[in-house]
């Protein structure tokens, strides 16, 4: 799809709502983006392993429909995944400031796999087994470490349902923390 390929390859991009974005293109390992936003995309398959963005990076409202896994990304500051849907089995591999899952859908089982990052799940509805680990070292892309220069020193993953209210586990990020549900709306 023309245009697919200049919002992988901007520094910063948007899809319009509803814009259906298919791709076998990925940003090269290494490649730093600006601020990206991908709100109410629908993605049939796409690839984001080794992408790090130097701003924000928004999901809000896209449909991942055959994404198995989404990352290893580093992003600066945070990942919105806000009323996102992932119809099939999942893996995310996030490191970031703040991971926003806000009514987030998974209608097949996800595991969460972060650094850094606050993660929110507020009104996430499960409909299966999910898991929320922190990951004890950098994410290795093509057999290098990632580089998560902008997140060092951030210290511990909190996960929590609505941040502001009630944190769960101050959960050093040595320390590999699961979070399971069935049939469950956070």
């Amino acid at each position: 799809m023309e245009g697919t390929r200049r919002l992988f390859s901007a520094s910063s991009g948007s899809c319009p709502a509803g814009r259906v974005a298919h791709t076998n293109n990925h940003p090269s390992a290494g490649s730093t983006l600006g601020a990206a936003r991908f709100d109410g995309a629908q993605f049939s398959s796409a690839w984001f392993g080794g992408a790090q963005f130097s701003d924000a990076a928004r999901f809000d409202g896209a449909r991942f429909e055959g994404v198995s896994v989404l990352g290893p990304l580093v992003c600066a500051e945070w990942v919105t995944l806000s009323g996102a849907v992932f119809v099939m089995p999942v893996t995310l591999e996030i490191a970031a400031r703040r991971l926003a899952c806000q009514r987030t859908r998974w209608k097949s089982t996800a595991i969460l796999t972060v650094r850094y990052a606050a993660v929110d799940l507020s009104h996430a509805v499960l409909t299966a087994p999910a898991a929320v680990h922190t990951h004890p070292t950098p994410f290795i892309h093509n057999n290098t470490a990632m580089s998560e220069d902008p997140l060092v020193g951030l210290g511990q993953v909190r996960i929590g349902v609505g941040m502001s209210r009630w944190q769960v586990g101050q959960v050093p990020a040595q320390r590999a923390r699961s979070v399971c549900s069935s049939r469950t709306a956070w």
